[in-house]
Order: structure tokens, then sequence, then C-alpha cells
């Protein structure tokens, strides 16, 4: 009521795994993809399922004149996240960000 303007924030935790990403983590533009779409989908899912999460991710990444390549990448980065640590896959096929232990 006084006029000044009013701000919020909205704070959105994120597993350690994730938090720790920076630009000297060695993560490619597939990686940063995969992780994207993930966290913009965890404040409303739990987890994606691979036909939602790979034509997300791969809307993301810079088109190449191959776009099998294209496809391969996003796949090795699902593969490589997990083996990292940064997602997990469920038995039903769909990805989640790994959650603090």
């Amino acid at each position: 009521e006084d006029g000044d303007p009013i701000t919020s924030c909205v704070v959105e935790h994120l597993s350690s795994a994730v938090a720790a990403v920076d630009t000297k983590d060695g993560l490619k533009e597939p990686h940063r993809a995969v992780l994207k779409v993930l966290m913009d989908a965890s404040g409303l899912v739990e987890s994606l399922p691979y036909s939602t999460l790979h034509p997300a991710a791969l809307a993301l990444i810079p088109v190449s004149a191959r776009p099998d390549n294209d496809k391969r990448s996003i796949d090795r980065a699902l593969e490589f996240l997990q083996k990292k640590g940064y997602i997990s896959k469920t038995e039903n096929g769909h990805f989640s960000i790994n959650e603090e232990s």
C-alpha cells in the first residue's frame, strides 16, 4: 500500500548432484538438455517416459546436418547421466532426477 513494488522468489530444491553442475563439469549440450527437461518437469511430475523426455531434450540442442546423430547423442547422454548418478531410470522406463540421500 505504500507504493513499493512487491517481489517474490520461488526456491526449488535440487539434488546435490544436479546442483553441483557448472560450466566446468564436462557435460555437453545433450547432457544439459536432458537435465533441463527433467528439472523443468520435476515440479509437475515425478518422472518422464522416454517417449516424452527424448524429443523434448532433442528440441533443446542445436540441429546438426545429421539428425540421427542428434538422436543418438540424447541416448548417450541418458546412459552417461545414469552412470554418473545424476538421473535414474525406473523399471517402467521413466527417468527422474536423483534426489539427495
